[in-house]
């Protein structure tokens, strides 16, 4: 079964925060967002909108490409 988009990009936030050493709830409050919105992003049931997609790269100093699937 193949993964969807949203949840290879989930996966490549949660896995970007990790490494970073970041709690959702700091991601959360860097990007201006609740940590349940976190959640569901990093767990493939919802897509981040662009602009949030941007504020999460830039929190975790990384860009958005490295957050996105390569195909």
């Amino acid at each position: 079964m193949r993964k969807s988009r949203a949840k290879i990009i989930g996966e490549g936030i949660y896995s970007r925060r990790v490494c970073a050493e970041m709690s959702v709830r700091e991601l959360a409050d860097a990007i201006d967002r609740t940590h349940p919105v976190v959640l569901r992003i990093e767990a493939g049931d919802q897509y981040p909108r662009i602009p949030v997609l941007y504020d999460i790269a830039r929190a975790l100093g990384c860009s958005v490409h490295e957050l996105l699937p390569d195909s």
